[in-house]
């Protein structure tokens, strides 16, 4: 009931607040984060997540990748803020600005968000992840929270948004970071996660068939969504460029015979 009831508070929070805000936007982004939020928590995935990690990657990839793009797009804050005073909306404006101009603000991210997806894929920490839901809790909140951090951060509309370079950067090396430890997946010989094979069994695959296929759901469909957003954000940063060309709209061009 815990991620039930915690999308029904995000749902309530975003109608509360935009009502005050006065509509601003962003409510399709926002309801398809937490329609992917739901996906990921509350459909049969979460429980055949449990038995193959192949499934357990397709909710480790809506959860720290899927969804919080789409929170981010949604520039909750700018809606969510509206729940609090002025005062504090004022405060939380000269703090995300102070933190737009810390240039450790993107590596850190970085290396939060890529350190948070291999830390979850050793071996040992996600059998215990696994086993303990308290910890599974955990992971899911770390994947989520950097997840956020990234995309807050590296899209144009993020609160703490980087330069547009910067944000295309920040993108490219954590989809070389977390494509690394996809790829070391991949190209394993030896299954080193406590899958139970008879449950595998059932579905067809071997432990190292289900490691390799969830090693390659998190290299080619993870890979796609950084890939996806890098060209937009590249795009859009091309487009803010301002032109090297002269303006000769008000210049007067002499022809010599």
């Amino acid at each position: 009931m815990g991620p039930a009831l915690a999308l029904v508070a995000a749902a309530a929070a975003w109608i509360v607040a935009d009502r005050r805000a006065g509509h601003p936007g962003g409510g399709l982004w926002w309801w398809s984060g937490i329609a992917a939020l739901a996906i990921a928590l509350l459909s049969p995935i979460d429980r055949v997540a449990e038995d193959l990690m192949c499934v357990h990657m397709v909710q480790h990839l809506l959860l720290g990748l899927v969804a919080p793009l789409l929170v981010v797009r949604a520039r909750p804050m700018r809606v969510l803020s509206h729940l609090a005073e002025p005062s504090v909306r004022r405060r939380w404006s000269r703090r995300t600005a102070r933190l737009a101009h810390a240039p450790a603000v993107a590596p850190v991210v970085v290396v939060a968000h890529v350190g948070a997806w291999a830390a979850w894929h050793v071996p040992r920490l996600y059998d215990v992840a696994v086993a303990h839901d308290a910890i599974h809790v955990f992971e899911h909140l770390s994947l989520f929270v950097t997840g956020l951090a990234l995309w807050a951060v590296a899209w144009p509309a993020g609160p703490v948004r980087r330069s547009g370079l910067a944000g295309v950067l920040s993108v490219f090396f954590a989809a070389s970071g977390t494509g690394a430890v996809a790829a070391l997946l991949v190209i394993s010989d030896q299954a080193r996660y406590a899958t139970d094979p008879a449950t595998l069994h059932a579905w067809g695959l071997t432990r190292l068939q289900d490691q390799q296929l969830a090693g390659a759901i998190m290299w080619v469909p993870g890979g796609f969504v950084y890939l996806a957003a890098g060209v937009v954000l590249f795009a859009t940063w091309l487009a803010r460029r301002p032109s090297r060309q002269p303006d000769l709209s008000g210049a007067t061009v002499v022809v010599g015979n």
